[in-house]
C-alpha cells in the first residue's frame, strides 16, 4: 500500500513539474470582443458611405455642368436656326433658297440630336441628384415639427 502511495505522489509531482510556470508565460492577447469588432465594422461602413456620398456629389456637380453646357449649346443652335430661316426668306434666287433650305435642314437635325442629348443629360442629372442623398439637420432630427423642417 505504501508503494502505491509513493507512486501516486511521484506521478502527482511529475504532473505538477510539467505544468508551465505562469510567471514565465506571456499573457495571451485578448481576442477582440464582439462589441469592438462591431465598432470596427461600423467605422469601416461609415467610411465607405462617406466616400460614396462624396462621389455622388461629384457626379451630381459634373452632370449639372454638362446640362448647363448643353443648354447653352441649344441656345446657340436656336439662334443659328432662326438665322437660317431668315436666309431662306431673304434668298433672291432659287439656288440661294435651295442652299439656305439645305443648311436649315442640317441645323434642325443637329437641334433634334442636341435635344435628345439634353434629355439624357437631364435624366442623368436628376439621378445623380437623387443618389447624392438628403441631409437632415440635427435640429430637425430632434424636432421634426420645428419651423423649416418639413
Amino acid at each position: 500500500m505504501r508503494s502505491r502511495l509513493v507512486v501516486i505522489i511521484l506521478i502527482a509531482l511529475a504532473a505538477c513539474s510539467n505544468t508551465k510556470d505562469p510567471a514565465n508565460e506571456k499573457p495571451a492577447e485578448p481576442s477582440p470582443s464582439p462589441l469592438n469588432r462591431a465598432q470596427a465594422e461600423l467605422e469601416k461602413a461609415k467610411q465607405v458611405a462617406e466616400q460614396a456620398a462624396k462621389q455622388a456629389m461629384a457626379d451630381a456637380a459634373e452632370a449639372q455642368q454638362r446640362l448647363t453646357k448643353l443648354n447653352s449649346d441649344l441656345a446657340e443652335l436656336d439662334l443659328k436656326v432662326s438665322q437660317a430661316v431668315d436666309h431662306v426668306t431673304k434668298a433672291a434666287t432659287e439656288a440661294e433658297r435651295a442652299a439656305a433650305k439645305t443648311e436649315l435642314e442640317a441645323l434642325r437635325k443637329q437641334k433634334t440630336e442636341l435635344e435628345a442629348r439634353l434629355a439624357e443629360a437631364k435624366a442623368a442629372a436628376e439621378r445623380a441628384e437623387r443618389l447624392k442623398g438628403v441631409h437632415i439637420s440635427k435640429e430637425c432630427m430632434d424636432n421634426p415639427l420645428a419651423k423649416g423642417c418639413q
